[in-house]
């Protein structure tokens, strides 16, 4: 059996292949060892889980302790003052009350509470080396010793560097407090894939199981109707009246059983000279305040405050457990007291709450250019966007659901791909699609994603780290932007006459027989224009005024079409009198025009067109001889 621990080693396999070590207690001799450790910015050099430069694992809830070499801790429980949380803005998550739990107050959102005598194990069947769906839990007492009041745990991601090659790791800092400290105990940390609850209310009277999502058929993660999945990790230590930390045993559920998979001798945590990896813990062994919004009520002693003994925190680098390949993502959390550190040991108390490490955002953009089409009119636009994984462990069945605006069509939507082994901490995975809508308005198309914290498993990965909802929005067609298009209108107009013999009722007579084209010229080959009146005018050069003639109203032009209009008009002045002009001819401009005040011209999305693209009136000057009277030569 091995009895030293190389820390170098260890390392140099992080990014090998995953390995088990024997089940045997390793009496671990640590090397401190200079590495870089980056957390969001924050550097120290130490990969130890005791570096009090990422959390301060002291046996007190306070943040700004000073510790050797002049670090101050700036993460912890909570803050300074005892007023507030601690854990600071970089933490990836924390734990969360079960629904029909005592809330957290808002100042400790991570704070889970376990009323005395509430959710305690029951029956033959509740042990760690069976399946969490044997499990069964009631109202009741166990030994104050046991007595857990509250518990909690958060999560961060830490890039290692040296010969961790700037990996990022998933450390997770866990703690609980007991009622009493009248004698030592055992305590054990579950983190769950699976999203585990219970079966009915806290203060269950019966024997009343816990629930979650039961194993589908076909997954490779976990056996049929399991609530477990490989890869649930349980960190056992004791709870030591004098607050001494011994060793601590890690365990694993693999293939329907519990592993022991890690052990280590002297594993309590030693911030001024950090020397621990992958797990260490460390208890109280002096009066410690409590943050008076957790109402801690000790069983002897000051309300608010920790007698020696009653206050219990650990850390654990979870990649490194997992030899530095992919660490599972955690979606629920249970602290629990036991009869001792062996597998089998009997169940005592727990407390049950969310630990939604699994976390997902999405982001959406339009892709331009976005294409103007007609027959129909619409927009064609295209998107993409990224689903990241902002969460501590992997991600299955990447899902994007997308919101298209109202009234469009051919939508289309390309899923993210996830990788085999699933989608890792901090990478993201694109996605893409497009959609047609009957107007160049702004519209909103929203997005959401999911996914699933273990291969096969349901996607109940729903939030971001944050906790909020992993949704997105875009806006296509805000005008002034590269995602929007504008139509290009232009209309053309011409005239032309002709003047002719006509009958009329008192003979025949003389009539202008004119020519009038209007077209649709618009250069995007794509506008549409509609609401098109064009007047006619006659004005003539001699005595009276000029008449308006409807030629057309609401005309409606397709890209590039055009209509031809040829009325004809009987010149009153002209129609047998005396003539008007010298050598008998009658003079008289004929004019159309674009009547902008019968109607507006507008585009296909209903916008007036503006006034340069609205030609100009057309006139042709008409000449005609009546009754063969022109004698002026050389004059039309």
């Amino acid at each position: 059996m091995r009895t030293g621990f190389d820390v170098n080693r260890w390392f140099r396999r992080l990014n090998a292949r995953r390995f088990w070590l024997p089940l045997g207690v390793l009496a671990a001799a640590w090397v401190a060892i200079p590495m870089t450790v980056v957390l969001a910015g924050i550097i120290a050099d130490s990969l130890f889980v005791d570096n009090p430069a990422v959390f301060e694992l002291d046996g007190n809830l306070a943040a700004g302790d000073t510790f050797s070499g002049g670090v101050t801790g700036t993460r912890d429980w909570a803050n300074s003052t005892l007023t507030a949380s601690g854990l600071g803005p970089d933490v990836i998550t924390q734990t969360a009350p079960e629904p029909g739990g005592v809330p957290a107050p808002a100042t400790f959102p991570y704070l889970i509470t376990d009323p005395f005598g509430t959710t305690i194990y029951t029956t033959g069947g509740s042990k760690d080396i069976l399946d969490v769906g044997n499990w069964r839990y009631t109202s009741g007492s166990v030994p104050d010793k046991d007595e857990i009041s509250h518990a909690f745990a958060a999560a961060y991601s830490v890039s290692t560097g040296g010969e961790g090659g700037g990996t990022p790791h998933t450390w997770i800092y866990f703690g609980a407090d007991r009622f009493a400290n009248n004698g030592d105990s055992n305590i054990g940390f579950w983190f769950f894939q699976n999203a585990i609850s219970l079966g009915g209310p806290p203060n269950a009277t019966k024997a009343t199981p816990f629930t979650g999502v039961a194993c589908p058929a076909g997954a490779t993660n976990c056996l049929p109707g399991e609530l477990h999945r490989n890869g649930d990790v349980l960190i056992v230590s004791a709870f030591t009246q004098g607050g001494a930390i011994g060793s601590i045993i890690v365990f694993e559920w693999q293939n329907g059983g519990l592993v022991q998979t890690l052990s280590v001798n002297a594993a309590q945590c030693t911030p001024n000279s950090p020397s621990h990896s992958p797990v260490c813990a460390i208890i109280n062994t002096s009066e410690v305040p409590a943050p008076p919004d957790w109402q801690y009520v000790p069983k002897a002693g000051t309300p608010n405050s920790y007698p020696t003994g009653s206050f219990f925190e650990g850390g654990i680098d979870v990649t490194a457990l997992f030899g530095g390949g992919q660490a599972p993502c955690f979606a629920s959390f249970l602290a629990e007291t036991r009869s001792s550190q062996t597998a089998n040991a009997q169940l005592k108390d727990f407390v049950l709450g969310a630990f939604p490490e699994c976390a997902v955002s999405v982001s959406k953009t339009c892709a331009p250019p976005p294409a103007l089409l007609g027959n129909p009119t619409r927009v064609h636009y295209n998107f993409t966007g990224n689903v990241t994984n902002d969460g501590g462990g992997p991600l299955f069945n990447l899902t994007v659901a997308d919101t298209f605006p109202a009234g469009a069509t051919n939508t289309v939507l390309n899923q993210p791909s996830t990788p085999a082994d699933g989608l890792p901490a901090g990478a993201s995975a694109g996605y893409s699609g497009s959609f047609e809508v009957p107007t160049n308005a702004v519209v909103t198309n929203n997005v959401t994603a999911s996914a699933a914290a273990s291969s096969g498993g349901s996607n109940t990965v729903t939030n971001d780290h944050n906790g909020n909802p992993a949704a997105a929005a875009a806006q296509f067609g805000v005008q002034g932007t590269t995602c929007s298009v504008t139509t290009n209108p232009a209309l053309t107009l011409t005239k032309s006459c002709a003047v002719s013999l006509v009958p009329g009722s008192a003979g025949v007579v003389l009539a202008d027989d004119t020519a009038i084209q209007v077209c649709n010229n618009s250069p995007d080959n794509a506008t549409v224009i509609s609401g098109i009146t064009l007047t006619n005018n006659v004005v003539m050069n001699g005595p009276g005024s000029g008449t308006d003639f409807n030629v057309v109203s609401s005309l409606t032009l397709q890209p590039g079409e055009c209509q031809t209009y040829t009325p004809r008009y009987v010149p009153a002045q002209c129609a047998g009198g005396a003539p008007t002009l010298t050598g008998g001819r009658c003079e008289f401009d004929d004019t159309v025009r674009v009547d902008t005040a019968a109607s507006t011209p507008r585009d296909q999305f209903n916008q007036p067109l503006p006034a340069s693209a609205i030609p100009l009136p057309q006139s042709a000057s008409c000449h005609v001889c009546p009754f063969g009277a022109c004698t002026l030569q050389s004059v039309p």
